[in-house]
């Protein structure tokens, strides 16, 4: 039988961080997606944003439990929300507009912000990535 101090188990919230961006780059790819006229992908930019809530939701109730942590909690927060608006301004438009309607109003407008979109989420899964425990290296 394991010993159990009274401090709670210290919980992954950069694994959390990690899995929050990975669901957020699979919305960004299907966003894309759906910009450049596959409409199926609105479905899945929906369903991205719906994990993505669920992944901020684990990662907040985990951080909320957590008595250290390798970031400031305010931090982990600040950037979960960040993460999150991502999904939800890319569903906006989804559900907003559809794809004709938008790569219609201006097809080579559109198609560089979802250019943008895709290279802003790569360099937050490589800052995601890049995120070690203090003392780790």
């Amino acid at each position: 039988m394991r010993k159990r101090w009274l401090l709670p188990e210290t919980p992954d919230v950069l694994g959390l961080l990690r899995a929050q961006v990975a669901v957020t780059i699979d919305g960004v790819d299907a966003f894309a997606a759906w910009a450049g006229g596959d409409a199926a992908a609105a479905d899945v930019v929906r369903d991205a944003e719906h994990r993505g809530d669920a992944a901020k939701r684990a990662l907040l109730r985990e951080l909320r439990a957590a008595f250290v942590t390798p970031m400031e909690p305010e931090d982990v927060f600040a950037l979960s929300r960040g993460i999150d608006r991502i999904l939800d301004y890319a569903r906006d438009l989804v559900v907003a507009r559809t794809a004709a309607e938008f790569v219609g109003a201006s097809s080579t407008l559109a198609r560089k912000q979802c250019e943008l979109m895709l290279k802003q989420a790569s360099v937050l899964q490589s800052f995601a990535q890049g995120l070690t425990k203090p003392g780790a290296e």
